[in-house]
């Protein structure tokens, strides 16, 4: 598609609406959209899909073939969050043709087996969305550890040395909203498991936290809990961005210990514009075994009006930048998201360096599928990167009432270009879409959605073959969602979703028999 530095100075504003009013729109979302039928769960009427911006979306049968992989340094995890849909915009409805379209053909389910977690209460989000990292594999220990929220609020962890049987370990002391309010990021620095975390917190002060912790003898130990700048209600005057009640943050790590945050919760009263992409970078390093807070502001990009949705940062290590990526609108309208904005750390755009300067606005025909005619939803796509010259991004989307497909991207180490999408399948509006890699990126990726009839359908890629289905895990009779996994950067390819009505189950799946 489009090469080069993509940024250049133009003004944008932007206003909250109650987060009251997002917070109700989000919980009948959620509560209505499905009905339990005698063979299953049934997807409401068009009518009720209207309202509750729900939509069925479908791709062709088509296979691609791509360039080749690369390595990659499987030493950091990261990516980012994405929060629940709070728009009153007319979303599509369900077209007259997807109702009778088959779901892709079954493929079997591969031998995966689903395991149950545990339960969460009332926060369907807890396991985070496509974009996000809750799981990390710690080099040290070989255990995999959790990062979910459940009916206290507060950021819970557990570690397991099979993702089958888990212990609890400590508590964050921080609190959120629901699981999509926060991510993590992973490396092995000075030869300790350090973990940075990033959180939209809620309660007394509303304000994007940043959390340093460290994994030893099977103990996680918070180091360093800290407030991102110019984020915190409760601060200075004219400070705080307020809660941004569809904002998910992002963090990750660079090889040289730097840290990235991302985030919307960040106020630019002079201009009274609030909710857009905040990029902070650390002001000190970390070695594994110290590291002083600081972050200062690094990028201010105008994406969406009046809300944010979800940020992605991945690290290119090889390179030493990180890549920043959000649903972009243009400023134009809620839940229209065109295109995907983009922009790498050695590009971040501060317009001034000055709270309350207009932003900048990434120049349209530059932004990912721009151009395209076609909208995705704010969970409907997912990056991945394979090694710093192939990185994929992919979106379910939609148009009209009219059924479309799956839109991929592809940076070849110098340009974007466009890749044939992914196999068919019908999913749900913001379930999520995931993308997977273990510690051989030449052996490809794979990418799950949620199916319209429930299932959990997965796709896989290879540079020789291209995509082809891969499995189908057989649909339940309460409804998934909040889709999430563990990311490209080096562990086990595993699955994360919850199922019910409420209260809400964890579960999960190892995806490692389809690499």
């Amino acid at each position: 598609m489009h090469d080069g530095a993509l940024e250049v100075p133009h003004g944008g504003c932007k206003r909250r609406r109650p987060p009251d009013i997002v917070e109700e729109v989000r919980r009948s979302h959620l509560s209505s959209s499905w009905a339990v039928a005698a063979g299953g769960i049934a997807l409401l009427s068009g009518a009720c899909s209207a309202i509750l911006g729900i939509h069925d979306i479908s791709a062709p049968e088509d296979a691609s073939t791509g360039g080749d992989t690369g390595s990659d340094a499987g030493t950091m995890e990261a990516h980012a969050d994405a929060p629940p849909d709070g728009s009153d915009a007319a979303s599509p409805a369900d077209g007259g043709d997807a109702a009778r379209t088959p779901d892709a053909v079954a493929t079997g389910d591969g031998g995966i087996t689903p395991v149950t977690i545990g339960t969460v209460g009332a926060k369907v989000y807890a396991t985070g969305y496509g974009e996000q990292l809750h799981v990390l594999r710690a080099q040290t220990t070989s255990e995999y550890w959790l990062f979910y929220v459940d009916t206290t609020g507060e950021i819970k962890t557990r570690s397991s040395p099979d993702f089958v049987s888990w212990t609890d370990r400590a508590a964050l002391p921080v609190n959120v909203d629901d699981g999509n309010n926060f991510s993590l990021a992973h490396a092995l620095l000075g030869g300790t498991d350090v973990v940075h975390l990033v959180a939209n917190t809620s309660g007394t002060s509303y304000a994007t936290r940043h959390v340093r912790a460290t994994i030893a003898s099977e103990q996680i130990t918070a180091s360093d809990i800290d407030i991102v700048p110019d984020t915190d209600d409760n601060g200075a005057a004219g400070s705080g961005g307020g809660s941004c009640p569809n904002d998910a943050p992002s963090v990750t790590i660079l090889p040289d210990g730097h840290v990235y945050d991302v985030t919307a919760w960040t106020g630019h009263p002079n201009k009274g514009t609030t909710c857009d992409t905040n990029i902070y970078v650390s002001t000190a390093v970390d070695t594994g075994t110290a590291w002083t807070f600081g972050l200062a502001h690094d990028g201010y990009y105008v994406s969406v009006p009046t809300y944010a949705y979800s940020h992605e940062l991945l690290t290119l290590p090889e390179a030493g930048v990180a890549l920043a990526l959000w649903p972009d609108e243009d400023n134009s309208a809620q839940t229209q998201f065109d295109s995907v904005g983009w922009a790498f750390s050695s590009t971040f755009v501060l317009d001034s360096g000055a709270i309350g300067t207009d932003g900048t606005v990434p120049v349209a025909s530059a932004e990912l599928f721009a151009g395209m005619g076609t909208q995705m939803s704010f969970d409907d796509w997912a990056a991945c990167r394979l090694s710093d010259g192939d990185i994929h991004v992919v979106r379910h989307v939609s148009n009209g009432n009219a059924v479309q497909s799956f839109e991929e991207v592809r940076w070849n180490g110098s340009q974007w270009l466009p890749e044939t999408a992914p196999p068919q399948v019908r999913s749900l509006s913001n379930t999520g879409v995931v993308l997977l890699a273990g510690s051989d990126p030449s052996r490809g990726m794979l990418m799950g959605a949620i199916g319209t009839d429930n299932s959990i359908q997965i796709a896989k890629w290879t540079a020789a073959s291209g995509w082809a289905a891969a499995a189908t895990l057989p649909a339940t009779t309460t409804p998934r969602q909040s889709l999430a996994g563990t990311g490209c950067a080096g562990m086990a390819p595993h699955i994360m979703w919850t199922e019910g009505m409420g209260p809400y189950t964890m579960m999960a799946a190892d995806l490692s028999s389809l690499l």
